[in-house]
């Protein structure tokens, strides 16, 4: 049992029963491994590779110690290898139900959720990987005994309680064993815990310590918990007594000691240290950064990213006061935010410590354009290979001033790490500096990432930069180009013939999408038929309009695959491309994907730059297509157009319906509420006993 809990109570420490959202909302394969998704921990803690501002906080606390000069020992690194980047809860949930099943094959399957309800649209971890766990190891032997059956149908009932309030316990028979009478208890006592009864569980867990059952060790440390969440010590649980925080340390630090059992005694001590933050959480901070270097790196980075955010979300000021004089704080602040005061800021403590990790928030924040550019190039090309900030410098030296024996030089080492994410981010660069299309092929799709330690339904994808040269610079003939060149996968070709096929419509370019068509037919099992067999413009428009993933842009990441279907977070036929933020058309989906987010594009966009791109010859058409706006605008246009000359046309019953989806799971606009309204009177007036005006019962503001 302890060897198992072990691990689990150190990371229920560490991340302070973390809140979840009811995401995650675009779980798609990426390229720029924000949270440790390609390389292991000890990987990227011996080499960190590419270090971008947009990974994640505890990421970056992580690999603060080697950019900033120092290196892990053994030890660390060895604790850092062990760590898993999946699911604990989901795989400690998989491992339960194939033990339940072995030793009761003839019970129905339950599910457990252990997440509970925490606000709107938020989810609170109620029973961690640990209890899935202890309950697994404590099935083996008891059903191996008369009440082994007894015992597992109240432990569902446990977790069932995980995520909401339901279901009954049964009392065991009077003449049952006390054993039996004692898990009875703790199952009761921990219902109650789940079910947020904190009087009455602390009152059981401390009656099984009365008795001695065997629970002693786990009941006390149940007791702490206990005490632990009525006090308000995990933020997601609010506190539900009037007790003193002092009190309740008293009682834990009492029960601390009581407990036998070396493995729960070290890490309920660990757990002891939330009160130590609720004191006083700068000191904490402080203390921190001793034990990222002597402890457990990757519990005590989760604990950084706990305080950052937090201090985020209680704003600025606070922000900036509690992190003040806390190195790693400060550099998480500076290098993650975006605006003057952040580069000032770096400025000054790199000129001040001379750290390398001052130097890449420095050159982070640098344009070509900046005065002191020069300067810290210079700096930068002190670094030398041998330095664990290396490739983090060079990267940003490249974006700033490429250099070709620089970029092979990373290239190199990079690929001699196996480091795909910053492999992926130096393509970026090299992307950026293309000079022609020969130079921007091989450049263009990004290895994908898995996610959870599951591969990617594809090999590579367009991340957001090659996304948008394709779709805001590149014309329909460099389509047609890119369609014959090597160096491109196959299902990213297809993603450029369905585009390029979608463009050609709304350019009204006939022998273009011929083209297209021809390439789909022989490609695309999906489409190529479609593709063939639509030549008319209404139909091309029913077409498009049954199709939400047939967009005229290419997608910052893998091809969505089936065009068919609506997708549950409106990436559906397309919004305004380029659009600003004020014509509130949606996002970009072109976009949505990206590893690297606009302020990383800035950068590597910079305004001294005038001509992005050269070789692409779309910017004209690029900006008719803009012009037409969304989908709605585009279809709606066309459709009551026919309708006003041709009333009664067949295809324009279901062209409406279509169009009053579009309104629905398609961006959002201000006009979308009248072009909605507008296509569902007309398909009730003129097609009132269609399928179509049966299929349509409601129009959407």
């Amino acid at each position: 049992f302890m060897k198992s809990l072990f691990k689990s109570l150190a990371v229920i420490a560490a991340l302070h029963t973390a809140l979840y959202p009811c995401g995650p909302f675009f779980e798609k394969s990426p390229m720029i491994d924000a949270d440790g998704a390609s390389r292991s921990y000890a990987e990227r803690m011996r080499e960190p590779g590419v270090v971008l501002a947009t990974f994640k906080s505890d990421y970056l606390a992580l690999l603060y110690l080697p950019l900033s000069g120092q290196r892990y020992d053994a030890r660390a690194l060895a604790l850092a290898a062990s760590a898993t980047v999946s699911d604990e809860e989901q795989h400690a949930l998989e491992e339960w139900y194939k033990a339940r099943k072995a030793a009761f094959p003839e019970l129905a399957e339950t599910k457990v959720t252990p997440y509970k309800p925490a606000g709107e649209y938020r989810y609170a971890t109620n029973c961690h990987a640990d209890a899935l766990r202890h309950a697994r190891e404590l099935l083996g032997p008891r059903a191996k005994t008369p009440y082994g059956k007894f015992w597992l149908q109240n432990q569902d009932v446990v977790f069932a309680n995980c995520g909401e309030k339901k279901g009954a316990l049964t009392e065991p028979p009077k003449d049952a064993p006390q054993a039996v009478k004692n898990d009875f208890r703790y199952h009761e006592s921990a219902l109650y815990f789940y079910r947020e009864e904190y009087d009455k569980a602390f009152a059981g867990f401390e009656g099984l310590l009365k008795n001695g059952s065997a629970h002693r060790d786990i009941a006390r440390y149940m007791m702490i918990r206990t005490r632990m969440r009525q006090t308000g010590a995990f933020d997601d649980f609010k506190a539900t007594t009037k007790m003193k925080l002092a009190e309740a340390e008293k009682q834990v630090d009492t029960l601390i000691g009581e407990i036998t059992d070396p493995g729960i005694k070290a890490n309920v001590k660990k757990l002891r240290k939330i009160f130590d933050a609720r004191r006083d959480e700068r000191l904490y901070a402080k203390n921190l950064i001793r034990e990222l270097a002597t402890g457990n790196p990757v519990e005590v980075a989760h604990e950084f990213r706990y305080l950052f955010r937090k201090w985020q979300y209680a704003g600025n000021e606070k922000m900036a006061r509690y992190s003040e004089g806390n190195d790693l704080m400060e550099w998480m602040r500076a290098f993650q935010a975006q605006d003057a005061t952040s580069l000032a800021v770096a400025e000054r403590q790199y000129k001040e410590t001379k750290k390398t990790h001052w130097l890449v928030a420095v050159l982070s924040k640098l344009t070509s354009a900046s005065l002191q550019r020069d300067f810290y190039l210079k700096e930068a090309a002190r670094v030398t290979e041998e330095n664990p900030a290396f490739a983090s410098v060079a990267f940003y030296r490249l974006a700033l001033d490429y250099d070709t024996k620089l970029a092979v030089t990373l290239e190199q080492k990079l690929e001699k790490t196996r480091d795909l994410s910053s492999l992926n981010a130096l393509k970026a660069v090299k992307l950026r500096y293309a000079q022609n299309w020969a130079e921007a092929v091989p450049l263009l799709e990004r290895k994908l990432l898995p996610v959870n330690n599951q591969k990617p339904e594809h090999d590579f994808g367009f991340d957001g930069d090659a996304a948008r040269l394709l779709t805001e610079h590149a014309s329909l003939k460099d389509y047609q180009a890119l369609l014959q060149a090597s160096g491109i996968s196959a299902a990213g070709k297809i993603e450029i013939a369905r585009v390029g096929w979608v463009r050609s419509a709304l350019l009204n370019a006939e022998a273009d999408a011929k083209i297209f068509a021809s390439y789909l037919r022989e490609n695309d099992r999906t489409l190529g038929k479609l593709a063939a067999q639509t030549n008319a413009a209404d139909k091309f428009l029913l077409t498009l309009m049954r199709n939400p993933g047939l967009v005229p842009y290419i997608s910052g990441h893998h091809s969505r695959g089936a065009t068919d279907t609506i997708d549950s977070f409106r990436e559906n036929w397309w919004c305004r491309l380029g659009a600003n933020e004020k014509e509130n058309t949606g996002w970009d989906h072109y976009r949505i994907y990206s590893g690297l987010e606009d302020a990383f594009f800035a950068q590597l966009y910079p305004a001294s730059l005038a001509k992005p791109y050269p070789f692409a010859k779309g910017k004209n058409e690029f900006a008719r297509i803009h012009a037409e706006g969304n989908a709605a605008m585009y279809f709606s246009k066309r459709i009551f157009a026919a309708a006003e000359k041709d009333p009664k046309a067949e295809w324009l019953a279901e062209a409406l319906h279509h169009l009053v989806r579009v309104t629905r799971y398609g961006c959002d606009f201000p006009e979308k509420g009248k072009i909605s309204k507008k296509a569902f009177t007309l398909l009730h007036k003129n097609f009132k006993d269609s399928e179509w005006a049966k299929k349509t019962p409601y129009w959407f503001n």
